[in-house]
Formats: structure tokens, C-alpha cells, sequence
């Protein structure tokens, strides 16, 4: 836990995982609005990387911290945008081929070396549409153009995360996927905050003892 605190002013969400740190132990779930209000507060952080999902965008921005979009994740999205175009029009393997060197041509964009260099690639995509499949244009128009500077934050300031994966790795070392499946019910949740109080009060009965 250390280690992410020195990482601020950065902090990183994911939906799915969203922990106050301080309490990760005991897997005490909050909302994120509450979240980011406790920890600008008292972790100072200026900046949030988190997947794509939009309900974290206006309390980000209210808050007036600066927003990471986690490239991982948006790496995630083209992918499933490009296996639906796929299947739904039955390309062969030379048009699936094509399409994914097309695809390489946005992976430029999300890791360009500056915005600029970014800009300067999707610039060149746009100009030419004719050249390209259509979900790859739909792609930089209605994910990556208006939405450039979150995917480019990470180049305008070195300490913040461009993916949430480091955190996510840190709770599948503490939280198993057998037991984030369980969480995902109230009735697991409800078992595990159960047992979490169980062993505190036998660790302080026995200290009591002692």
C-alpha cells in the first residue's frame, strides 16, 4: 500500500475495484464520488487514471483533477469493436489481416511519444478515410478525437499512470478471482464482511487473553 501512496499525486480507479486504501484490508467499498473527495482531500492527488466508463468523468472534472483514461482498457474496447465488425460482417482472413494493420496505425496514436505527434497521426487517418475499414474511422472519431487529451495526459506529466493495471495486479494479489466472484453478490460480500469482523475479534480477544 505503500507503494501507491508515494506514487501521488496520482491515484487510479477501476469500477470494479474501487477501495478506499486505508481500509483495502477489511474490503470496505465506497462510491467513487466519495472516494475522490476523500482523497484529493487527503492525499492531495491531482490526477485519476480510470478505465472508460463515463459515470467517473463529471466528478473528475468537478473536482478539477486531471483524468487518465487507462490505455489498457481503451485498447480493450478497439479490440471488441473490431472482433464485432468481424463476425457481423464475416471478413476473411486477408480483410481480417488488413484490418488489424490498420489497427497498428491507432495503437501510433495512443503511444506517440507527445499529443502532438498523436494528433498529428489521427490528422493523417481522418484525411484519408477512404483508405480505411469503417470501424477504424468510427473508432478515431468518437473514441479517440474527442477524448485525445485524456488518452495523452500521461505525456504531459510523467507520474501519472497511463493504465490502471498496476493497481488492478495489487488486488489480485490480495483479492483472488475466486473470492471477487463472491463479492460481486450481496450475499458474498455479506459472508466476507462477516468473517473480516470474525478474525478482528478473535486477534483482539486473544490480545485481550495475553
Amino acid at each position: 500500500m505503500k507503494e501507491l501512496k508515494i506514487k501521488a499525486p496520482n491515484t487510479i480507479l477501476h469500477d470494479k475495484q474501487l477501495k478506499l486504501y486505508d481500509f483495502i484490508e477489511d474490503f470496505v467499498e465506497i462510491k467513487y464520488k466519495i472516494f475522490l473527495e476523500i482523497d484529493k482531500a487527503k492525499y492531495k492527488s491531482k490526477s485519476v487514471t480510470t478505465d472508460l466508463k463515463e459515470e467517473y468523468r463529471k466528478p473528475i472534472d468537478k473536482l478539477m483533477m486531471e483524468h487518465q483514461f487507462c490505455q489498457f482498457h481503451l485498447q480493450q474496447k478497439i479490440n471488441r469493436d473490431l472482433k464485432t465488425f468481424i463476425k457481423e460482417n464475416n471478413l476473411n482472413e486477408n480483410e481480417i489481416n488488413k484490418l488489424y494493420q490498420q489497427k497498428k496505425r491507432i495503437n501510433s496514436i495512443i503511444y506517440a511519444q507527445t499529443i502532438k505527434n498523436s494528433r498529428k497521426i489521427l490528422e493523417d487517418i481522418l484525411n484519408n478515410k477512404k483508405n480505411y475499414y469503417k470501424p477504424i474511422i468510427e473508432i478515431c472519431e468518437k473514441t479517440i478525437q474527442p477524448y485525445l487529451k485524456n488518452i495523452k495526459k500521461n505525456c504531459e506529466d510523467s507520474k501519472i499512470e497511463r493504465t490502471s493495471s498496476r493497481l488492478e495486479n495489487m488486488f489480485l494479489k490480495i483479492m483472488p478471482k475466486h473470492i471477487k466472484r463472491k463479492m460481486k453478490t450481496f450475499k458474498g460480500a455479506e459472508t466476507r464482511a462477516k468473517l473480516t469482523l470474525a478474525f478482528w475479534d478473535l486477534k483482539n480477544m486473544k490480545s485481550y487473553i495475553h
